[in-house]
């Protein structure tokens, strides 16, 4: 499955998130996230993106110029991520049926240049997706805007993303 777009959005009556996948050959997956599962995938995408962005940095032995690139490569893909276009809603079919699936489990597997997040559903089924740096970013700030507006107690989650600087003490030339 190629991933096209993502979509996250807050079910009050279910008191669930309602994460919508489209693929670039026109199919939707539709699954309920549960707060657990919410909790479990923001700690995921966090130690993702970090693991991630530390891989592609480890060009480098300087320290300083590591962080700098680090903190250049999260700024990018927070940049690249596309919160503009509309989701599309054109789509051709539904493998597993048009009503949302509840994810019970969700399983992180760390890849050298990816993260693969294996969605395990209520019905046994298994939904495993690939991510890159860029789409970890991505989904980690849309579930970060979606949060703010759910009453759901995640104080350090849903609180605006740090900004990594340099200690006052190094100085980079």
């Amino acid at each position: 499955m190629q991933i096209n777009q993502v979509n996250i959005g807050y079910q009050a009556a279910e008191d669930r998130l309602l994460m919508r996948i489209n693929t670039h050959d026109a199919a939707e997956f539709r699954l309920w996230l549960t707060r657990a599962v919410v909790i479990r995938m923001l700690t995921g995408l966090t130690q993702s993106e970090n693991q991630l962005v530390v891989h592609e940095s480890k060009t480098t032995e300087n320290p300083l110029l590591r962080r700098a690139i680090e903190e250049f490569d999260r700024e990018t893909g927070m940049a690249e991520s596309d919160a503009t276009t509309p989701f599309v809603t054109t789509v051709t079919s539904y493998p597993l049926g048009q009503q949302p699936l509840l994810v019970v489990r969700l399983d992180i597997t760390p890849k050298t240049n990816h993260v693969s997040f294996g969605f395990t559903l209520a019905s046994n089924q298994l939904i495993t997706i690939n991510l890159t740096s860029a789409m970890v970013t991505s989904i980690s700030n849309l579930l970060h805007k979606v949060l703010k507006k759910v009453d759901w107690n995640l104080p350090y989650l849903t609180m605006q993303r740090p900004i990594i600087s340099l200690p006052p003490s190094e100085t980079v030339h």
